[in-house]
């Protein structure tokens, strides 16, 4: 994975948002949305809701609370706040259950 994968995710989430609002579209029509942005699944393959990049790098973008964390919700928090201390500090990171692309750095 490379800093373009994130540049790439980060375009079209900034452009995903500038045009559809998810707190006003319903939630179908925002998933929609979302799906023709790559956004859906961001390994899946461009055309088919994807981006072409590994899915962890979904898991640190997204803000989302998983039924598999202990504190949904702090772990939330935590993911956006080690991204960002990351990219700042240039750390690598490691997604153990990603046998595609496993490792991430800000270099």
């Amino acid at each position: 994975m490379t800093n373009a994968d994130t540049a790439k995710v980060d375009a079209a989430l900034d452009a995903l948002l500038a045009e559809h609002d998810p707190t006003t579209e319903g939630y179908e029509e925002f998933r929609g949305h979302q799906f023709d942005a790559g956004l859906a699944w961001v390994q899946y393959p461009q055309g088919n809701g994807g981006l072409g990049v590994a899915p962890q790098l979904q898991q640190m973008k997204n803000r989302f609370i998983a039924k598999y964390d202990y504190d949904g919700k702090k772990c939330m928090e935590l993911r956006q706040q080690w991204w960002q201390q990351g990219e700042k500090e240039k750390w690598t990171f490691l997604f153990y259950h990603d046998i595609k692309m496993p490792v991430y750095s800000f270099v």
